[in-house]
């Protein structure tokens, strides 16, 4: 599993403060505007945590004034710019062929389906790329599943505490005059994200890796919870990994039976009848697919499948449509 690697990017406003204040009722309390300063940052990292590769960095200029006679590769992290902030498929391309080549045997990366992402796969000579499904990424990727935000809190905790420990001088009225009050250059920002990337435990990034659904049929993480229905069928089983074919096709005949138990026209009973001899009309199975797939994606981040299970999901529904 140290070969299985799991890249995203995200935002950091890396001068955002809280929203909130201590103040007794009576205090009158300006307003702040919030500081907007924005870079964006690509995370990557191997499913047992072993392997953090250095952030990079993307902000607006390419050599702002903060770096002048500063060694960026020595912080250990790496810088890029675009007008806006934001990862472009050029930028990305260059990333990745540099991730191949720090690479000394296979791997595998997974990665969101984002366009930036659309690269020449056939010039990287380790890496192979599997994308997550279209809107999967919120109850699939690992990195969301918490590795992100306890980046972030990591990198709030020591930005609060470098401001509190900085070293300022203020005049008697409270102006200061070195430094600037509760703001940090993008110098700065980046060694704060350094030290943040380098807080983040592999035992944090194991349990997210692990909380993915890709990854549910291991060992250790072999059932399935969709609902109390699916949860009670997986318990039964002995923990064994759930077959999501015969699944539906329970889930389907059950449900349809509890809904069609309360018509009692012919034709309703004609169908449970034929629910339960397993024979389900194919425009009535159609119909029960359907309903159990907009159920997980309601449900997504309590149901646990694999990414194979899902793909097979899509392609009963396809196959059972084109009939």
């Amino acid at each position: 599993m140290e070969d299985v690697y799991n890249c995203d990017e995200t935002g950091l406003f890396f001068n955002e403060t809280s929203g909130r204040t201590f103040a007794i009722s009576a205090a009158n309390i300006s307003g702040l505007k919030k500081d907007k300063s924005r870079v964006s940052i690509l995370l990557c990292v191997n499913m047992t945590g072993t392997r953090k590769e250095p952030p990079l960095v993307i902000g607006k200029y390419l050599k702002p004034r903060c770096f002048r006679n500063v060694n960026i590769a020595a912080l250990g992290i790496h810088y890029t710019a675009n007008k806006n902030a934001w990862m472009t498929r050029e930028l990305f391309q260059n990333w990745i062929e540099k991730f191949d080549a720090r690479l000394t045997r296979p791997s595998l990366l997974l990665l969101d389906n984002a366009s930036v992402h659309s690269i020449d796969a056939a010039r990287l000579k380790h890496v192979k790329l599997l994308f997550l499904p279209p809107n999967t990424t919120s109850i699939a990727q690992p990195l969301d599943m918490g590795i992100i935000k306890s980046f972030k809190d990591q990198y709030k905790k020591i930005y609060l505490s470098y401001l509190v420990t900085s070293s300022v001088t203020i005049n008697e009225d409270g102006t200061i005059i070195q430094g600037q009050e509760g703001k940090i250059d993008l110098k700065n920002a980046m060694i704060l994200t350094g030290r943040a990337w380098h807080m983040v435990g592999q035992e944090v990034i194991r349990n997210c890796f692990l909380k993915s659904p890709i990854f549910q049929n291991s060992e250790e993480n072999s059932e399935i919870a969709a609902d109390d229905y699916f949860l009670e069928k997986q318990l039964t089983r002995e923990h064994s990994p759930l077959n999501m074919e015969e699944a539906i096709e329970e889930y389907a005949r059950e449900d349809a039976t509890s809904d069609l138990e309360d018509h009692e026209d012919d034709e309703a009973q004609a169908e449970v009848e034929a629910v339960q001899e397993h024979k389900i009309p194919q425009a009535l199975g159609l119909s029960y697919l359907l309903k159990a797939k907009k159920f997980m994606e309601q449900e997504g981040h309590n149901i646990k499948v694999s990414l194979k299970d899902l793909l097979y999901f899509d392609e009963i529904i396809n196959s059972t449509k084109e009939k």
